[in-house]
């Protein structure tokens, strides 16, 4: 309803997704059929967000998760660690929502402690049950991992083409689905509390499911650079973009000094062939 009243009252062009588009992308949350829910980390990278700009890539959005798990792999140097290990990595590190030090709900604990007991003690990093652990312990920043097969991410111009819809919803449609909303809750709000999030599911899909349990390295890591982050990219970017941009600067104006130097060469060697023309008429 809140998605809907954003483009309906605010303006906010960009928020009118049908539900059957969010819901083939992942990005919708029907655990409460009464009420369904975007998932922000998964509409954020839907493939409609990208923009393309090139006939090689797409500009898409980053994924903040990937800080969280770039922290992990670093400082524990495995594909696997304890429960303990894991929070005591992440309290220690920020993230672009959570703060340094956080303290973790008993429920976030029970339900990491249940992943590492399914997998015998250990949490493999590179799996489907961590990365929803770390959806619901960083739900702006981590996107929940549906099971594969029941999503089928598109751009907005490919999923109308396979359903023959448009990706945007009616203004009617809207409007039903917020009235729905208002019938279920009146003027309160829905339970966002972690332990009323029904869409925990215990059913794994690993990375690499044979070696997923690799000796901890026994080499000490070297000195931290320092931390990657969104502005980090931005500036790399920039940077790399001054590059270029000062190299084809570069490269046109050698290419006019060369014209130049080649012209010059040219007239000074017709005026040479003159002078001995002339000297010759005057013998």
């Amino acid at each position: 309803a809140d998605f809907y009243n954003s483009y309906l009252k605010s303006n906010n062009w960009q928020f009118k997704e049908r539900p059957e588009y969010l819901r083939d992308q992942g990005a919708l949350d029907e655990s409460d059929p009464r009420v369904p829910r975007i998932i922000i980390p998964n509409y954020i990278t839907m493939m409609s967000n990208c923009l393309n700009v090139s006939a090689y890539y797409d500009l898409c959005c980053i994924d903040l998760c990937e800080d969280l798990l770039d922290t992990l792999e670093f400082e524990i140097q495995a594909p696997q660690a304890s429960p303990e290990q894991i929070r005591k990595v992440l309290s220690a590190s920020a993230s672009a929502y959570v703060e340094v030090g956080r303290n973790w709900t008993q429920w976030l604990i029970n339900k990491l402690n249940e992943v590492a007991e399914h997998h015998g003690g250990q949490v493999p990093l590179h799996g489907r049950l961590f990365a929803q652990w770390l959806h619901f312990a960083y739900p702006n920043e981590c996107a929940y991992p549906h099971l594969s097969g029941s999503t089928q991410p598109a751009t907005d111009i490919e999923w109308q083409k396979r359903t023959g819809k448009s990706s945007e919803a009616t203004r009617e449609e809207m409007l039903i689905i917020i009235n729905a909303s208002n019938q279920a809750f009146g003027p309160s709000t829905p339970d966002d509390s972690e332990e009323d999030m029904s869409m925990w599911a215990l059913e794994e899909e690993l990375v690499d499911g044979a070696n997923w349990q690799a000796p901890v390295s026994q080499v000490p890591p070297v000195r931290r650079p320092a931390k990657w982050t969104a502005a980090s990219g931005i500036r790399v970017f920039a940077f790399v973009a001054v590059l270029l941009s000062s190299g084809v600067a570069m490269r046109n104006h050698l290419q006019q000094v060369s014209k130049a130097t080649v012209a010059s060469a040219g007239a000074l060697s017709f005026l040479t062939k003159i002078a001995k023309l002339h000297s010759s008429l005057k013998s």
